[in-house]
């Protein structure tokens, strides 16, 4: 692993928990599986998000994000 600060090896979708979507926005919950090196420590997750994406000017845009790391119970 290189001391750089963040070096993503791997970011993959596991599953999609929630999706819901209308015309100018839409919500998702999903978990990927990441493997990233940050700042010299290597790390392999399962990653829980949450992203609520707004469509401003025509262009979706990411209006907010929560990351839950570290293994997740991917039964629940």
């Amino acid at each position: 692993c290189i001391t750089t600060d963040l070096i993503i090896e791997l970011s993959e979708l596991v599953n999609i928990h929630r999706l819901e979507a209308n015309s100018d926005w839409w919500f998702s919950v999903f978990t990927l599986k990441e493997e990233f090196c940050y700042k010299g420590k290597q790390n392999n997750d399962f990653s829980s998000y949450s992203m609520i994406f707004k469509k401003i000017d025509l262009t979706w845009k990411i209006c907010w994000m929560q990351r839950s790391s570290g293994t997740t119970d991917l039964s629940t």
